[in-house]
Formats: structure tokens, sequence, C-alpha cells
């Protein structure tokens, strides 16, 4: 929900949550399992035997790529845990790229596009247009392409729709 992700807006009961299922090489049928977790450089959860886990954390509210961290050992057994985390990265992203569409500097009556987003590198976002000629016949949407790779004589017309789109 964007509306819970702003700092004016935000609403607890909306923010994003992370449903995950746990499995370890620990588990050969005889042993007890237990899990714990941390978002990027965050504080371990504690231990549990529960492997469906839904988590809802103050770290899930920062847009960006992120990596879950797991832990497993079996119940009660320090040493056993494992050393190096398994690894899962995900992404929280609600807000849409920025699009400024504008008139090139040169003259030429071209346009340009210029995007930008907060979680996706420029060089990810893709975009597509439509035009409509001076008797209002819409042409037919573009494929999705790299923003970049879009030449900017192509967005000419009466008016013109462009949609840009992160990862």
């Amino acid at each position: 929900f964007p509306e819970a992700m702003s700092l004016t807006t935000a609403d607890r009961s909306k923010e994003p949550k992370l449903h995950v299922l746990f499995t370890s090489s620990l588990d050969n049928g005889t042993n007890v399992i237990e899990y714990s977790y941390a978002i990027d450089s965050g504080v371990h959860s504690e231990w549990s035997t529960n492997r469906d886990f839904t988590i809802q954390n103050d770290a899930l509210f920062m847009q960006g790529k992120h990596v879950l961290n797991v832990w497993a050992r079996i119940h009660g057994d320090a040493m056993s845990e494992t050393a190096v985390p398994a690894e899962v990265p995900f992404t929280i992203d609600v807000l849409a790229p920025n699009v400024t569409l504008s008139e090139k500097s040169d003259n030429s009556g071209d346009l340009q596009v210029d995007a930008w987003d907060l979680v996706s590198d420029t060089s990810a976002l893709q975009m597509r247009y439509q035009t409509t000629d001076t008797i209002g016949n819409a042409s037919a949407w573009t494929a999705w392409t790299a923003v970049a790779d879009v030449k900017a004589a192509a967005l000419t017309g009466i008016s013109v729709n462009v949609e840009v789109k992160d990862e």
C-alpha cells in the first residue's frame, strides 16, 4: 500500500509483510530444528521451531533492496548453528518511478524523457509510449524498452502518453 509508506501517512497495519517458509539441511527427520532471522544487518530474531513465518518489521518500511539472513540449528544446541546464514535478497518498492517529459534544448521540437526511481538504478527503468496524430488517432503502445534506448524523435505527435516502470 503506497499510502502507508510515507512518513506522514505511515500505518503499521498496512506496512509490507514478508512471508517465508524455512527449511534446513540439519532436518533429517530426527532433529527438532529452530530458526532465527535478521533483515539486512539488523538484530536477530528469537530462535523458534516454527518454519512458517510472516515477518512484519520496521525494516520493511524502508524502500530499497534488502537481504533476509536465516540461521538454523538443532533445538537447544548452540554449537550446531549454521556459521553462514542463508541469504534471501528481496526488494521493497511501492512508489512508481518519477518521470519528466520535456522539450529538448536543441529547439528540434523533439521530446526527451527523464526518469529516476528511489530504489532501482536508472539503467533498469523501462518505458513504453503511445502518440496521437493531428486527427486524434492514437497509435498502439510500443514494446517496453530501456528509457535510454528511446530516441527523442520517436516521441512526436499532438500528444504523447509515456509509462515508465521499474524492475
